[in-house]
């Protein structure tokens, strides 16, 4: 668990497998492959993106090419945030 960090960038972080509580993100790149991963009231700030790599990607690639995204990139807007997907700790 990673509680109460400041992530100032430019600054690549690999979500899979991570819980972040009450950090704080500016000028960050994710990259997310699939797994299972916790943001809980954490704050981005400004220039944050996802960058999907192995399973996650092709799951993106199919999106995309179906027409539900029309960017190559998905930033995340500035705000308070609370996500996840699956358990992982």
């Amino acid at each position: 668990m990673l509680e109460g960090i400041e992530y100032i960038g430019p600054r690549r972080i690999a979500i899979d497998g991570k819980c972040f509580i009450k950090c704080k993100f500016d000028r960050c790149s994710f990259t997310y492959s699939g797994g299972s991963f916790l943001f809980k009231d954490c704050i981005f700030l400004t220039d944050c993106h996802i960058e999907f790599i192995g399973s996650a990607l092709g799951t993106f690639d199919l999106i995309k090419q179906l027409g539900f995204l029309n960017d190559s990139s998905i930033s995340i807007p500035a705000g308070r945030v609370s996500a996840g997907h699956g358990d992982p700790s």
